[in-house]
């Protein structure tokens, strides 16, 4: 994707808030303390952080300001921003850099088209004649989403909650086709682009979740465990505690490296890193406070 830097409807960095939100960072080939950099534009704690494929943009999101911000990762220039009717919680790029995916804590899911500086409001409907989209359900609680290695499919994780029985909750972990799933904004027609359904009762519900480099292959969090389940068959292939194989209490986020070679998990003691095959720990990073989100440079998988 060719990405022009110069846009002249860039926002200016200095007229944002003056609340910082610490973005840690390091390498994992050598040993060391993560360094921060900080992030002057939320206004409040920073839920999600997602980096395009090639490594040329980023984005950032906060539940609290109702804001994605798409940002140069070279430069650090906030290059668009977009203003959610929902809060968002957990954002990612299409495969093709043209859209930021953001899956929304209600029930919501936002494609905004990256380059696309029509004006979005949280009080008004996307505008007319823009690219971006909002497909919506209704009476459920979005947990957790994931795009396909080529974006063809997408992976939702949703709580949804009885009617009359307000203290029993159903999990559900579906996987829909995407352009099924673009066509439609309501929720009869939506289902119709449903691949796949796993439901879950709570004690077993899925927290977050991601596809494997084949669709098939899905990799989530329950409140004490972490699952490989294989959507063709329906069947979970392989678990392991949490705490006791990954040193974490409860996962935040899950991310994959560009080559898939990693799974990333980040919680209330750190960051951990995780072998796709057999979900073994391969290291774990300890921090002096929980870690919201965890985002790979695509650069980790090359020789450089």
């Amino acid at each position: 994707m060719a990405f022009n830097r110069d846009f002249s409807e860039s926002v200016d960095i200095s007229k944002t808030q003056d609340l910082k939100t610490r973005v840690m960072i390091d390498k994992i080939e050598r040993k060391g303390q993560m360094y921060p950099y900080e992030i002057s534009n939320h206004l409040g704690p920073v839920k999600s952080v997602a980096m395009n494929r090639d490594s040329t943009l980023f984005a950032s999101c906060c539940a609290q300001d109702k804001k994605v911000f798409v940002y140069d990762a070279l430069t650090f220039q906030i290059l668009n921003v977009f203003h959610c009717k929902h809060a968002v919680s957990h954002i990612i790029f299409t495969s093709d850099s043209q859209y930021v995916v953001g899956f929304c804590s209600m029930d919501g899911v936002y494609f905004f088209k990256v380059d696309d500086f029509s004006k979005t409001s949280a009080r008004e409907k996307l505008p007319s004649g823009s690219e971006h989209r909002l497909a919506e359900f209704d009476s459920f609680r979005i947990k957790g989403g994931d795009l396909s290695y080529g974006s063809e499919t997408l992976l939702l994780i949703r709580e949804e909650l009885f009617k009359g029985e307000e203290a029993y909750r159903v999990n559900f972990l579906e996987v829909f086709d995407l352009q099924e799933y673009l066509k439609s904004d309501k929720s009869k027609r939506i289902s119709a682009s449903r691949i796949c359904s796993k439901k879950a009762k709570p004690e077993d519900a899925a927290i977050k979740g991601l596809f494997g480099l084949d669709s098939n292959q899905i990799y989530y969090s329950t409140a004490k465990e972490l699952v490989h389940f294989d959507v063709a068959n329906g069947d979970v292939t392989q678990k392991v505690l949490l705490k006791e194989k990954v040193n974490l209490s409860k996962v935040t986020s899950m991310r994959m490296s560009k080559k898939y070679e990693f799974l990333g998990l980040a919680g209330a003691e750190g960051v951990s890193l995780i072998s796709p095959l057999d979900l073994s720990l391969l290291r774990h990073f300890p921090t002096e406070f929980p870690m919201n989100t965890i985002a790979f440079s695509p650069r980790v998988s090359s020789k450089k």
